[in-house]
Parts: C-alpha cells; sequence; structure tokens
C-alpha cells in the first residue's frame, strides 16, 4: 500500500494530464445519452450525434467477454488541431478524439477505429476498478485506478487489448494491415528476438517496435489460445488483489502455464518459424539500392524525388537524428539538404528545380489549434518559402512543370476537399469536395497535368480515383475494398500505389488502358513509395529491412508484373480467429441515428470536477508529502484545475490549508493560490536565550501569464511573460508575549522566460542547441523606507559536445537583492556541494559536459533492466559581492546515473550519485541523485 501511494503521488507531481486548451472562442455543445456525455464545438452537431449513436451501438460488443458495463463516460472532441490522435485518461475519467483523420489511415473510418480503440480502454478501466482496486478508488479517487495498472499490468497488454478489440470488431483494424507486423517480422529473421525486458522497455542501441504491435500479437494470440475469458480473468485477478505479488503475471501463470516473459518467449518462437516459412516461399524482386548499406542505426529513407541528374531526394529519419531531407548522389553520397519542421505527414514532392511538404504550425497560444501549411524549397536558389498560412492542407504533391500543387484540405467539419494551389502565390484555382463526405489521401499528378489521382476512403474501404481537371469529374478505378492502399504516382499510362493485396506492402499498376492490376514488386517485408523516373525507366521505392527502410531501384518492365484480382482479400489467420470469438462487426450502416438532444454546453457551469483525493497532505508543486487530506478537480475541457489540501506538518506540530487554483481558458493563463496555518518559530533574545512561539501565517498571491510558442522550421521557440501579486499576514498567537515588529507584506513580481531549443533525436541527452534566458524582478511596494526587492537574470546555453550526442551546457546567473524586513529567496543557482550560502549581490556560473558512457541492456530477472551509463562533469563558480573582498566559492565535479527500469515498471528511473570537490574548505562529499523520468512517458 505505501507503494503504491508513493508512486501515485510521484505521478502527481507531473500535475495534471491535459492535452492542452481549445482556443477560447469555441462553443460547445453536449449529447447525452444512456451511456455517454459527448460534449464537443458547436458546429459538429452532426458529427456529435453519428459518434453518440455509434458509442451506444459498440457499448455492449466491446465489453463483452469483461463483463462490465461503463457509466456514463463523458466524450470530448477536438476539430481545431491537424494532429491526429485520441486519449482516454482516467483521472479525470475521459475520453478524448481529435476528429481529424490522419492521410495514412488504414481502410477504416477514422471516427469508427477511435471509438472502437478509445472505448476498449474505459472498459479495461471499469474492469479493474473491483475489489481492492474499489477500495482504494473509495481512498483516493480516480487516481487509484490508473495507478494499479500503471503499477501490475504491462503497457503492450493495454494497448495490445484495444488493437485487438479494434481488429476483432472492425471491417479493418491494425491486426489486418500488413506494416503493423512488418518491423517485428524483419527483426525476428534477420537480428533475432529480443529478451522480454528490451522488447518491452525499449533500448538506446536499437530500434524496438512499439507497445501497440506486440501488444497486438501477444494479447491476439493468448486469446486464440487459451480463450478470449483468459484476459477477463486476469483483469478480474488484478483489479481484485492488486498488492499480491505480481498479480498479473501469477494469474496469467495459473491460466496459460506461463509468466508474462515466457509467454512472450513461446509466442515469439512461434512467429519466427511461421514468418521463416512464408518467407522461404517468396520470390523476391531483384533490385540495387542507392548507396551501400553502412547504417549503424535504424534509419528510414522514403519518399524518393527523382532530379534529371539522377540525384534522389528522400525524408530520412533515424533514433540516432532528427528527422532531415536528404540528397543521395548517383554515386550513394548522402547529404543533408535541410532540416525541415514537424512535417504533418511523410509527403514529400518534387518536379524540375523545387520541392514541396506540409509543417505543423501550432498556433502562438492553444495547444489544440494548429495548422498545416505548405513550405516549398527551390534547389537552385536555396530559398526556403512558407507557401501557405493557416491552413489545414494534406500531402502537396507538385505537377510535373512544378507550376501546380495539388493538396488535400480538411476543415474543421471533417468534409475534404481536392485543391489545386498555384505552386508560386498558394492561391486556390480549384476545390473539388470529395463525394459523400468521403475522405481523401494522397493526391498525384498525372504526367500531362490534366488529372489527379488520390485515394478515397469511406466505411467500406478504399478506393483509388482520378479526378479531372479539364473535364471535372471523379472516376473510381477499383472497388471499395478493406484492402489498404495508399501513395499513388503515375508511370506512363499506369498509376503506382502501395497495396497489401498479398498480405505484405508491395508495389501495384493499375492500368489504365486496359484496366488490370498488376503487381510490381516481391519484396521480402514491405516496399512503398514508388516513384518513377520516366526518363531512365526505373523504378525508385524504398524497401524495409530490420534496418529500416532503404532506397533501392530497379528496371520497370510491365511486361514482367504479375495480373492481380483487385478484388481478392488477403487472409490473416489471427484477426479472422478473434473476429469469430466476437461474432459481431462494426457496421457504420447499422449504427441507429436516433435524435439525441443537443444542449449548450456552458464552460463557466463546469469549472469544477472533483475527481481524486488523497488522506494525505500533498503539495503538488514539490514532493512534500505529509499527514492530511487532499482534493483534485480538473474539468473535462482541462482548462481549469484546483488542488485543495490540510497539510499537518509533522515537524512545526502544526497544520496548513491551501488553495491553488489554474485557470488556463483565456489568452492569459490565471493562477490564484492561498494557505493559511499556525506556524513556529524560534527567536533568540539580547542574553542568548532561544524561545519557541507560536504564529499564524496567510499567504496569498495570483499571477496572470501568457504563455506563448511556436514550432520555428527544427526549433521549439517560446516566451511566457508573467506579473503576480502576493500577500502575506504574519499574526502572532493571543499567548504570546512577541510582536511582529511588521505583520503584513505586499510583493509585485514580474517575470520573463524566453527559449528556443533545437529539436532532440531519441539518443540525445539534452537539445544540440538552445537557449534559455529568465528575468525576474519583484519589490514590495508602499514601503518609503523598509520597501525590500530583488532583480535576476538567469540564462542556458547548449551546444554539441565532442562526439554524437555529448552536450556541452553553460549556464550564468546575476542576483541582486535589498533586504529590510521581507527577505525574497534566492533566484540564481548556487555551487552543487555548499550549503549555508547567502549572497544579496552575486554572478553565478556553471559548466556541465554531458556524455553517455555506454548502453549495457543488462538486466538482473524481472528486477532491473539496465538502458544507459552516462555521466557529466561539471565545474561551479559564485562570486558573492556583500562583503570585500569578495568571496569565491567553487565546486566541480562528476555524476553517474543509470537509466533502469525496476520490476519492469514502463517509466524509466535515474539513479546514480555525484562526487563533488568543494574548492574553498578542499572537501569531498558525495550526493544521491534520483529522478523518476515522467517526460518520456508522455
Amino acid at each position: 500500500l505505501f507503494a503504491l501511494c508513493t508512486l501515485n503521488f510521484e505521478l502527481l507531481q507531473a500535475q495534471y494530464f491535459t492535452l492542452g486548451a481549445d482556443p477560447a472562442s469555441v462553443r460547445w455543445n453536449q449529447i447525452r445519452t444512456e451511456n455517454f456525455r459527448i460534449i464537443y464545438p458547436n458546429t459538429l452537431d452532426s458529427q456529435a450525434l453519428y459518434i453518440a449513436n455509434a458509442y451506444e451501438y459498440i457499448h455492449s460488443p466491446v465489453a463483452a467477454y469483461l463483463g462490465v458495463k461503463p457509466r456514463r463516460w463523458p466524450v470530448i472532441l477536438h476539430n481545431r488541431t491537424v494532429v491526429s490522435n485520441a486519449f482516454a485518461p482516467y483521472a479525470p475519467k475521459r475520453i478524448e478524439m481529435i476528429t481529424t483523420p490522419p492521410q495514412d489511415n488504414y481502410a477504416q473510418s477514422w471516427i469508427d477505429q477511435l471509438i472502437l480503440h478509445e472505448y476498449r480502454h474505459a472498459v479495461q478501466y471499469t474492469a479493474v476498478n473491483r475489489g481492492l482496486t474499489r477500495a482504494l478508488s473509495i481512498i483516493f479517487g480516480q487516481q487509484a485506478v490508473p495507478a494499479v495498472i500503471g503499477l501490475f499490468m504491462p503497457f503492450w497488454f493495454i494497448e495490445g487489448d484495444a488493437v485487438v478489440m479494434e481488429t476483432a470488431l472492425g471491417r479493418s483494424g491494425r491486426g489486418k494491415v500488413p506494416s503493423f507486423e512488418m518491423k517485428l517480422r524483419a527483426q525476428f529473421l534477420e537480428k533475432g528476438i529480443y529478451a522480454y525486458d528490451k522488447a518491452v522497455n525499449g533500448s538506446y542501441k536499437n530500434f524496438i517496435p512499439n507497445h501497440y504491435e506486440l501488444g497486438y500479437l501477444l494479447v491476439g494470440h493468448t486469446r486464440v489460445q487459451y480463450g478470449p475469458e483468459t484476459w477477463d480473468r486476469v483483469i478480474r485477478k488484478t483489479g481484485n488483489i492488486p498488492l499480491m505479488l505480481v498479480p498479473f503475471s501469477n494469474t496469467l501463470y495459473k491460466e496459460t502455464g506461463f509468466g508474462k516473459s515466457r509467454l512472450y518467449d513461446k509466442i515469439t518462437g512461434v512467429l519466427r518459424e511461421d514468418w521463416k516459412q512464408q518467407n522461404s516461399k517468396l520470390l523476391l524482386t531483384d533490385y540495387q539500392p542507392l548507396k551501400e548499406l553502412r547504417r549503424k542505426f535504424y534509419t528510414n529513407y522514403s519518399r524518393p524525388v527523382v532530379l534529371e541528374d539522377g540525384t534522389v531526394i528522400a525524408r530520412r529519419t533515424s533514433i540516432d537524428d532528427i528527422t532531415r531531407i536528404v540528397t543521395i548522389a548517383s554515386n550513394g553520397r548522402e547529404k543533408i539538404l535541410l532540416t525541415p519542421g514537424s512535417m504533418t505527414d511523410e509527403g514529400l514532392s518534387g518536379a524540375g528545380t523545387m520541392i514541396c511538404w506540409a509543417e505543423i504550425d501550432r498556433d502562438l497560444r492553444w495547444e489544440q489549434r494548429s495548422f498545416s501549411v505548405i513550405k516549398t524549397y527551390d534547389l537552385q536558389s536555396g530559398k526556403l518559402t512558407q507557401l501557405t498560412r493557416k491552413t489545414r492542407y494534406f500531402s502537396p504533391a507538385l505537377s510535373a512543370d512544378s507550376h501546380l500543387i495539388a493538396a488535400v484540405e480538411v476543415n474543421e467539419d471533417n468534409f475534404s476537399h481536392l485543391v489545386v494551389l498555384d505552386a508560386v502565390t498558394g492561391d486556390i484555382l480549384h476545390k473539388f469536395p470529395a463525394p459523400e463526405n468521403y475522405f481523401l489521401s494522397y493526391p498525384a499528378w498525372s504526367p500531362d497535368g490534366k488529372h489527379v489521382a488520390a485515394i478515397l476512403a469511406r466505411h467500406e474501404g478504399k478506393s483509388l480515383v482520378l479526378f479531372g481537371l479539364e473535364t471535372p469529374g471523379l472516376e473510381t478505378l477499383l472497388p471499395f475494398t478493406n484492402t489498404d492502399i495508399s501513395k499513388p504516382s503515375f508511370y506512363r499510362h499506369y498509376i503506382l500505389f502501395t497495396g497489401a493485396y498479398t498480405g505484405i506492402e508491395n508495389i501495384f499498376a493499375f492500368d489504365l488502358n486496359t484496366r488490370k492490376l498488376y503487381q510490381v514488386t516481391s519484396a521480402r517485408f514491405g516496399a512503398i513509395d514508388a516513384k518513377a523516373d520516366h526518363q531512365n525507366g526505373m523504378l525508385y521505392y524504398s524497401d524495409y529491412s530490420s534496418d529500416g527502410y532503404q532506397l533501392v531501384k530497379c528496371p520497370l518492365t510491365p511486361e514482367n508484373w504479375t495480373i492481380t484480382d483487385p478484388v481478392t482479400k488477403h487472409f490473416y489467420p489471427l484477426a479472422e480467429q478473434l473476429t469469430a470469438q466476437e461474432n459481431f462487426i462494426f457496421q457504420s450502416e447499422d449504427v441507429p441515428d436516433t435524435m439525441y438532444n443537443i444542449k449548450k454546453y456552458r464552460k463557466g457551469l463546469n469549472l469544477f470536477n472533483f475527481h481524486s483525493w488523497a488522506p494525505v497532505g500533498i503539495e503538488i508543486d514539490n514532493t512534500n508529502i505529509n499527514p492530511g487530506v487532499t482534493l483534485m478537480s480538473q474539468n473535462l475541457l482541462s482548462t481549469s484545475f484546483v488542488t485543495l489540501a490540510y497539510t499537518y506538518d509533522l515537524n512545526e506540530e502544526a497544520g496548513k490549508y491551501s488553495l491553488k487554483y489554474t485557470y488556463e481558458g483565456l489568452y492569459p493563463v490565471i493562477d490564484l493560490s492561498a494557505d493559511y496555518g499556525l506556524r513556529r518559530g524560534v527567536h533568540t533574545d539580547t542574553a542568548g536565550n532561544q524561545n519557541p512561539y507560536k504564529y499564524h501565517e496567510l499567504n496569498a498571491a495570483t499571477i496572470i501569464s501568457i504563455p506563448l510558442s511556436r514550432n520555428v522550421r527544427s526549433w521549439f521557440m517560446g516566451i511566457r511573460p508573467s506579473a503576480g501579486y502576493s500577500y502575506k499576514y504574519l499574526r502572532m498567537d493571543p499567548e504570546e508575549e512577541l510582536r511582529f515588529r511588521k505583520d503584513r507584506f505586499h510583493s509585485l513580481d514580474y517575470r520573463v522566460f524566453m527559449y528556443a531549443q533545437s529539436r532532440r533525436s531519441h539518443r540525445d541527452m539534452q537539445p544540440r542547441w538552445g537557449q534559455l534566458l529568465q528575468l525576474n524582478y519583484s519589490f514590495t511596494p508602499f514601503e518609503a523606507d523598509t520597501g525590500s526587492s530583488i532583480f535576476a537574470a538567469n540564462g542556458l546555453l547548449y551546444f554539441p559536445g565532442i562526439f554524437r550526442h555529448h552536450g556541452l551546457r553553460l549556464y550564468g546567473g546575476y542576483q541582486q537583492r535589498h533586504v529590510e524586513l521581507y527577505r525574497y529567496g534566492n533566484l540564481i543557482n548556487f555551487p552543487r556541494g555548499y550549503t549555508g550560502i547567502y549572497a544579496d549581490k552575486a554572478v553565478s556560473g556553471n559548466i556541465n559536459y554531458l556524455f553517455p558512457i555506454f548502453y549495457p541492456e543488462w538486466r538482473l530477472g524481472p528486477v532491473i533492466y539496465m538502458k544507459r551509463l552516462k555521466g557529466a562533469v561539471f565545474y561551479d563558480h559564485i562570486v558573492s559581492f556583500d562583503q570585500s573582498p569578495y568571496q569565491h566559492y567553487q565546486s566541480f565535479g562528476l555524476d553517474l546515473t543509470l537509466d533502469f527500469h525496476l520490476f519492469r515498471f514502463f517509466v524509466p528511473l535515474e539513479l546514480g550519485v555525484r562526487t563533488v570537490y568543494r574548492v574553498n574548505d578542499r572537501a569531498v562529499g558525495f550526493e544521491f541523485l534520483y529522478r523518476l523520468d515522467l517526460d518520456s512517458v508522455y
């Protein structure tokens, strides 16, 4: 119980989980059904009605084998952002859905897939909330359930189970997309099966497929082999008795005869043998790599653009570097062309001397509003241009003459259009709506510029379509199917595209003359992103291996292509068996059309939503936990946060009441805080006697700030100015003879925080480049002769180190404090290893050099998995100007820390020791270092 409470409260130190706020101008409606409450922007009435009906439609089927029925679940829809995602947090409980579909969505409605997947999480929470977990929920509120899940249930199960459900109940689903298992298949056959701890907790040396991919296979095969009730019993036992030793693994062993790691070994071993047999039957396409394979780290090359001189431009991603756009010469030499910002999708197109792509352009203030803008780059002049602003354009494609750009526009109401833009001005020249609100993706120009091919998706699946520009019209080229297809491009009278007809992604070609479909490539694991070199008759594409996608080429020989039936549906044994177990398929046309009552959702009446509490006093902004009681509130729009607490300080034997409130629903963020309680102090009289005394202290403060942030290419930049007022009132206990010389203090506080940091790769320990500056000024007004003040400036600079992933960090700080009756706290860093330094006027600085030592990937049974050992050397120096001569304090030392996972808990820990040498007294000291790396979770 102590471990549960401690970890639960440690997780609270990250404060409340939120995706960020929607613009204040958004007006909200709501729909209440028997089991759900849909909250959404008022422009989405028709879509919200469908979602409300769909949730009721799948309410029972999704929970069938778990035997639970979640009660009145809130669902919040966001439509102002272009970052497609969804979450199902549980403190407070809710489902948050971003309605904008991604370009790479598979052959199923984006909304339908989210409903199936996210509601399964709601069912999981409900199934766990039983027995002792239910008792803990009474004590701690909603935070108890995610704490039990986080402690005792592996992340691969949580997400794998949800993917199983979306696959079993959906017409498509990730389990019916070959690229979903491709990465594990390639790893197993080329690099072998990694140890369970490495597969689950990740690596800094190798690429590890994610929890969704591994979890689907583990959960799905266990269901097929041991019955769908297996996981029901595992979840129930974990919820009923979470504090028994490893309840999840113990119950799994009783059900299957295997614990987590042994079950992983068994299932992955069988999969590898099956995949070996399938692989042995393939007749692979003979291709030529564009560059010799010397990749030390997992790297993907995608979306090739072929120039006239044979140079290829491509998008490169890697665990060792951030996303780049690179050129690969005909001799295989690679060069970084430019570093883009956060690309909206994988789209990269080029023609002539121009390339273009789409990037995310985030709103300055609102996290839940972003845009997808088109950027172009002139290869001759090196000029980078942002062609559009505040748009929602995806997958831009340049015409052959580079004069036009075709793109998909998805508006806030989720209607998609094909738009044709002027490549110089960005003006809209043509705009074609998708029929019946179908969803468009991946437009591609015909060589003559008269047609645009695209992928069209609806509830029945996907099809290849052709838009006519001179004679407007839409032609459907392939029957709609749940077989995934994507990324078309033209070669003469053929449309090349990526298709999953064979159970492995390959390049296919549709003949516009004969209306026949052909298989062009036969890849071992997957082939995507076809691009034809019309002049030389060569096909360029990305071929997958366990080291990532590599760019290859082969001759375009239509006479050797294999004819394919477009209505052929590949059989996915695991997915089909899972569907047979459920005996239900989500059919969009069967969703009821009940006209629920639509009401306004009034933000002002829904500011408070107390979801969790605790029988201890928690100070959210630090790690203090004392006897007391705490209540926590977060409203469903994540704009209003409240913490109420009573804390009893064992040291002072006194209690304190506190309130912290934050409102983020307006352009400025408003923070209010107050606390009141009994304090104890010690007064030393003129005779040197120490006399204890009691007094009451009231503190109240308000801060108004404006958090502004932007993405500028590969940099994150922001500024947050703030102004605040605080009040302190001291009242001596009536029994005491002492009195305060001054019992009221007012303070005005001003702060500006600015930053600019480059993006980090998976292996980076800090940004390669970065600057941070913080300016603070506070003073006590209304005091003519006894006023106090403080001014402080702190700066931080990041630089690359000598070797890759090393980093140099420089810090500088200046503080000038004037003290009368009130003393402000220090606002600059002091040298490590020292305590008790007082400096009103001082200059501080330090130098830090961080470096990885090695990546052991050692494991001690299920107890510890060690991922990275790293070090840091530092030198600290401060000069105090309070006395003459000036006082210097110096220290230097070494930090050694280890990144590891304890008891297979998914949040990594950092543990280490600091050795510090204090120059002033020539003494060596040691400090214990510890950190819970919550940043890696989100």
